[in-house]
């Protein structure tokens, strides 16, 4: 409910081949600095690193020129 509240949506959730502990989330934002600021949450990182992560966590943002 927390990323719907921000303007989130789930699109994919994957991880690299042959490695299960490196994780992608594919998220549609509905407003860039809405998703910056729930990632940059104290609430967010400390419920992430509840849920298991580790390590270094990096965020890229980008528009979808077109739709197929």
């Amino acid at each position: 409910q927390m990323r719907k509240d921000a303007g989130l949506i789930d699109r994919s959730v994957s991880h690299e081949e042959g490695n299960p502990t490196s994780v992608r989330v594919v998220l549609a934002a509905a407003d860039q600095a809405k998703a910056e600021a729930f990632f940059a949450s104290k609430e967010t990182k400390d419920r992430m690193a509840a849920g298991g992560v580790e390590g270094p966590v990096s965020f890229f943002y980008y528009r979808v020129a077109q739709k197929y």
